[in-house]
């Protein structure tokens, strides 16, 4: 299991359209990425 990224260093737009992971993370915790 991954942990979620560190909060400080939040992934850009692009970072989140090349990494899954990310895209997994803002589903499953909308808010943090609002």
């Amino acid at each position: 299991i991954m942990m979620d990224p560190d909060p400080r260093k939040r992934p850009s737009a692009k970072e989140l359209l090349k990494n899954p992971i990310f895209k997994v993370s803002k589903e499953n915790n909308p808010s943090k990425f609002k």
